[in-house]
């Protein structure tokens, strides 16, 4: 008797081409994140502790696989007109070489995972986000550009050193690139787009790989390049970018509006081109908001200092005022160089001022916490910036 035999279909969930050098780096904590495996603890192996990332990534330079930022393209005659109206941000001054962070959000003003947008050239832009998404509302608004999944995958480094190891592998043109530019290089025979950007609040780059099976090359060509300047292979390090003041998905969500979470800098309501959720946001900008998303220190450490993602912990943890339950603490992390506990929570505005005293229902016990400025640490940014 014949037997149908019917393919079996790829898997949603991939890999990145970095992914076999951060096996062979020690990393055996892995998550998945936007169908994408993600390295997130290099830690179980003792390749070294969050404490010990933090500081190689302050004082040295970390190398890391973020494929959950593989971009997708958009492309074609009116790309610009798709793209301008995906985002809140006025891009009447984005030229060809430069990147700019932007925010995207649903029609009632929800957020969503927001992106580094890079101009390619005139007509060819790069995005992270939801390909399905973008695609459907470029075909709905009846507009003359592909969307598509891209083959560039990025590798970060990260760290004050990172421009040294740069330097040893591409010269001036990539040391000497500008914050939020980019540049187009080839190394040993591999074109490569290379952006001074990053997740951690430190001077780094990204490098776009689009050649899938050489991967493992390039990412071994790195770290040979970075040895003389202390580089390793290691994650983004949980405690530094939150001493930046980045947030990441989990912290926020479609419930969550821009000026709630400190991004309604980058929402111009005035700008010449229409985007999803401009009326809702500025329904939302003239009501004024009744929550916002805060910055907190505490001197108790409501989490161990070698915390990391693999932990379980139950966030959010409940913020009170005596017995009443106020808001969230969406996340709590030792900071070494402030030797206390830094975080986010989402409070009411009027227990946002800077110095309003909460308390957090932590998994050991009540712990009380204070508001406080973000950034925590460089709050001019300099770190990431300079030259």
């Amino acid at each position: 008797m014949a037997i149908d035999v019917f393919p079996i279909p790829q898997s949603t969930i991939r890999r990145s081409p970095f992914h076999q050098g951060t096996l062979e780096a020690g990393c055996d904590g892995y998550g998945v994140y936007s169908y994408t495996i993600s390295d997130v603890c290099y830690y179980p192996a003792n390749v070294m502790d969050p404490v010990e990332e933090y500081w190689k990534l302050v004082k040295d330079a970390i190398l890391f696989d973020p494929p959950v930022e593989r971009p997708i393209e958009i492309s074609g005659p009116q790309a610009s007109e798709l793209v301008d109206r995906l985002v809140t941000r006025d891009l009447s001054t984005c030229r060809v070489g430069q990147c700019k962070y932007v925010v995207l959000c649903d029609d009632k003003g929800g957020l969503l995972p927001d992106s580094v947008l890079i101009r390619l050239d005139s007509d060819r832009y790069w995005l992270s986000g939801d390909l399905g998404w973008i695609k459907g509302l470029g075909i709905g608004w009846g507009l003359a550009a592909d969307v598509f999944q891209s083959n560039a995958a990025p590798v970060q480094v990260q760290g004050p050193r990172s421009k040294d190891v740069m330097h040893s592998m591409f010269g001036d043109t990539v040391s000497g690139l500008k914050f939020y530019n980019w540049v187009e290089v080839t190394f040993h025979g591999l074109p490569l787009i290379v952006t001074r950007t990053g997740w951690t609040g430190e001077h780094g780059y990204e490098i776009y790989l689009s050649d899938q099976e050489r991967g493992l090359e390039l990412w071994n060509a790195i770290l040979d390049a970075g040895k003389p300047y202390g580089l390793v292979a290691g994650g983004t390090s949980m405690a530094r970018r939150v001493e930046a003041g980045i947030l990441a998905m989990g912290e926020y969500c479609l419930e969550h509006n821009p000026y709630e979470v400190g991004l309604g800098r980058w929402v111009d309501l005035d700008k010449k081109s229409p985007f999803v959720g401009r009326e809702a946001l500025r329904y939302i900008h003239n009501k004024g908001i009744t929550r916002k998303l805060v910055g907190y220190t505490s001197p108790e450490e409501i989490v161990p200092a070698n915390y990391n993602m693999t932990h379980e912990l139950e966030f959010p943890f409940p913020v009170r005022v005596g017995a009443n339950v106020v808001g969230t603490v969406t996340v709590a992390v030792w900071s070494p160089s402030l030797e206390k506990t830094i975080g986010f929570a989402m409070v009411p505005i009027e227990l946002s001022e800077i110095g309003s005293s909460l308390t957090v229902d932590a998994p050991d016990g009540p712990v009380g916490i204070e508001v406080t400025s973000v950034p925590f640490v460089d709050p001019g940014k300099l770190r990431m910036k300079g030259a």
